[in-house]
C-alpha cells in the first residue's frame, strides 16, 4: 500500500538534525517558570508578645497603599472573602494579613498586625516594590525556608 505517513514530530526531528522535540509546545514555557516564592514581612526586634506589630490594620493599609498595594474591596469589610484573612494585591505579589479580630475593632483602627505573608508571583515586579516598602517602613522580609532576613 505504500509507506505510512510520518508524524509531525518525526518530520520536525528530521528537520532539526535529530534534536528531540519537547513533549508539548507548552513544556518549554512551563519548565522555565519558577515556583511561587513565599516571604514574610515583619518588624525587626522583639515586642511584649513576641514579634513587634507592623502597625494597626489601618496603618498597614496606608503604608501598603503608598506602594501601590491594595485590597480588591470585596467582602463585608473590604478585605476579601476569606474568613480571618485580609488579602492585598500588588505588582507581582499577593499579600495575606491575618485578622484575629474584626477589621473595625479598636475605635476603627483595626487589630495590630504582626506579620504579612507575601506570595511572589513575578519577582521582577515584586522585589523592587518590596525593597522600597521595607526601606520606607522599617520592615524586613524573611524567607521562611531558610530563616534569612533581608530588606
Amino acid at each position: 500500500m505504500g509507506v505510512p505517513p510520518m508524524s509531525l514530530r518525526t518530520r520536525i526531528n528530521q528537520n532539526t538534525g535529530g534534536t528531540p522535540m519537547p513533549r508539548s509546545p507548552w513544556h518549554a514555557i512551563l519548565a522555565s517558570v519558577s515556583k511561587k516564592r513565599s516571604l514574610i514581612l515583619l518588624k525587626p526586634g522583639i515586642g511584649q508578645d513576641g514579634a513587634p506589630p507592623l502597625g494597626t490594620l489601618r496603618e498597614v493599609r496606608e503604608v501598603l497603599g503608598n506602594s501601590n498595594i491594595a485590597t480588591d474591596g470585596s467582602g463585608p469589610h473590604g478585605y476579601g472573602e476569606r474568613l480571618g484573612t485580609g488579602v492585598f494585591f500588588g505588582p507581582g505579589m499577593v499579600l495575606e494579613v491575618p485578622l484575629m479580630e474584626e477589621p473595625d475593632a479598636h475605635r476603627g483602627q483595626g487589630p495590630d498586625i504582626r506579620q504579612i505573608l507575601v506570595s511572589v508571583t513575578d519577582e521582577d515586579f515584586a522585589f523592587p516594590v518590596l525593597m522600597r516598602l521595607c526601606k520606607l517602613s522599617g520592615w524586613q522580609m524573611m524567607d521562611p525556608e531558610s530563616g534569612r532576613t533581608f530588606g
